[in-house]
């Protein structure tokens, strides 16, 4: 278990958010080595903590106070519905909810996807959307993976995504 004195906070292990959340850390004066694949690192000089971990388990440790602070994208926090306090957008890792279906498919509202099977990584919000769009009855299906290729694998009629540009999807 970490010393509940030292300052714990949770940023991603990989990708463009961990770039910048480290970058963001170096600016408030946090100093401290990135090498490989490790998990933590210490600020010298204040004796903080920094973990490394993946995204979506950022929102968790924070409200369960396994870290003290975190950075990850709104979208896992919404996604996961814990509590947690939000101090401040950062101001990058700007993405949106996309549905997408093949080219040449019969839907064009949300509604034409009634009784139809939606792959998501984020089913939680895939479901609210759908609800709020007041279509009930869609399987939300949920796929860590390869997310766009399954509507041309003819898996799925539909995916939601969480996405920056949509380029992928095209």
């Amino acid at each position: 278990m970490l010393d509940d004195r030292e300052l714990r906070i949770a940023i991603p292990s990989k990708g463009r958010l961990r770039e910048e959340a480290i970058a963001i850390l170096g600016d408030a004066g946090l100093r401290f080595r990135v090498s490989g694949r490790r998990l933590a690192a210490r600020c010298q000089d204040t004796g903080a903590r920094i973990i490394f971990t993946n995204t979506a388990d950022v929102p968790g440790l924070v409200a369960e106070g396994a870290v003290d602070l975190g950075i990850t994208g709104s979208d896992q926090v919404a996604e996961k519905g814990v509590e947690v306090v939000e101090h401040r957008r950062l101001g990058f890792g700007r993405c949106r909810l996309s549905v997408a279906v093949h080219k040449d498919a019969p839907y064009a509202t949300a509604r034409d996807l009634a009784g139809r099977v939606v792959g998501a990584k984020f089913v939680n919000l895939a479901r609210r959307y759908f609800d709020d769009h007041g279509v009930a009855d869609v399987h939300v299906l949920e796929i860590q993976g390869a997310v766009e290729v399954m509507v041309l694998l003819g898996l799925v009629d539909a995916i939601v995504e969480i996405v920056e540009t949509g380029s992928s999807l095209v």
